[in-house]
């Protein structure tokens, strides 16, 4: 009776690691997975933000944005905002680059969806602004979900 303890003992261990093993790997797979997608949509950030602001091109943020951004902003009030910071900010300089300050991953009716917030900066001729952007999606098919445009005091 001894030994048949010892082995449920034995197989109940032996199950308790496999199930620590099996989450281990789930975790690693799911941390790559992020990581793969943060620097994804880092890169597409660092692509389409230049050609957005260069020269404040509403229609390029509109054929990027997301249904989220365009249920918030028509088309109209996006050209009108950027026509506005156009004038105040002028022609793009130099663009400084992105960096991600937040990712997470939320479950919608059983589809993941990456929630990337990234920011950048750039040097117009009249002042240097900070971009907030959240990029929503996943490997090539990256949207902007929130753009918004901050002025800095220099």
């Amino acid at each position: 009776m001894k030994t048949f303890f010892k082995i449920i003992g034995v197989i109940f261990g032996l199950f308790i690691l496999s199930l620590v093993f099996i989450s281990v790997a789930k975790f690693k797979a799911t941390s790559d997975t992020l990581a793969n997608s943060n620097k994804e949509a880092q890169v597409y950030v660092d692509r389409v933000i230049p050609q957005i602001v260069e020269n404040w091109n509403a229609e390029k943020l509109i054929s990027e944005a997301s249904h989220k951004l365009l249920s918030i902003n028509t088309p109209e009030n996006i050209r009108s905002s950027f026509s506005a910071i156009s004038n105040e900010l002028g022609k793009l300089r130099e663009y400084k680059g992105s960096e991600i300050y937040k990712s997470n991953s939320v479950s919608t009716n059983g589809k993941i969806e990456n929630l990337i917030n990234i920011k950048s900066r750039g040097t117009f001729e009249k002042a240097t602004v900070e971009f907030d952007i959240v990029v929503t999606g996943d490997q090539s098919n990256w949207r902007i979900n929130e753009f918004n445009v901050k002025k800095l005091v220099e």
